[in-house]
């Protein structure tokens, strides 16, 4: 794999912003068929753990969309000051269609991928901030601590307010350190070309939605 240009794991996190930059440009239509098209992917590779994403996102895709019912200015759907409009709820389900989108490129990108190598994508994906003085080696080594903690919590049932708790003392509490190791990857010629045209991508998609804003 590591002669090929997609082998390296920085692609493919930096593919996902791209993508998910690209959900927000879209039209309703291209919208509705590239969600439904990645839905469809993600079933067929094995979906369980995506439907799981959108099942506990469900919540808060219907505040998006109640949230843009009432505020956003229109035709009222029923006769009443209380009552949503039309385009607030036609808004609404465009944002939640948007963060769906999100999701399930999120699940189509973790396929497959070890925590290890989406650390080294991440490092490799921090180089620049070197300039600033950023420490990336220590940044990516505390993500790596804070993922395995995680992991033990969620492998162990409790009650949501509980693991909560336990969550908030990760910082403040180290307690025995989980064993874990990872090593950055070398990049080939041909993936620092992928990745500096993901990258010319990335910011003329982000160039694009400042100027439609």
């Amino acid at each position: 794999m590591s002669e090929i240009s997609w082998a390296h794991p920085a692609q493919r996190l930096l593919l996902w912003c791209w993508v998910a930059c690209g959900l927000q440009l879209m039209q309703p239509a291209p919208l509705v068929f590239v969600v439904a098209s990645m839905l469809v992917l993600v079933a067929w590779q094995g979906g369980r753990p995506a439907l799981t994403g959108l099942r506990r996102s469900s919540r808060l895709m219907l505040s998006i969309v109640l949230i843009y019912g009432w505020s956003v200015p229109g035709r009222y759907v029923w006769p009443s000051w209380c009552s949503p409009t039309f385009e607030g709820l036609c808004a609404g389900g465009l944002q939640m269609l948007r963060l769906a989108g999100v999701i399930l490129t999120l699940r189509l990108l973790l396929s497959g991928m070890v925590r290890e190598r989406l650390l080294a994508g991440l490092y490799t994906l921090l180089a620049p901030l070197t300039l600033l003085g950023f420490d990336r080696s220590r940044a990516a080594l505390r993500l790596s601590l804070t993922l395995a903690q995680v992991d033990a919590l969620l492998a162990t049932p409790m009650q949501p307010r509980s693991l909560w708790r336990a969550l908030a003392q990760l910082e403040s509490d180290a307690g025995v350190m989980p064993d874990v190791e990872w090593r950055p990857l070398a990049m080939t010629a041909a993936q620092r070309a992928v990745l500096g045209a993901l990258t010319m991508g990335l910011l003329a998609t982000l160039a694009a939605a400042w100027m439609t804003n």
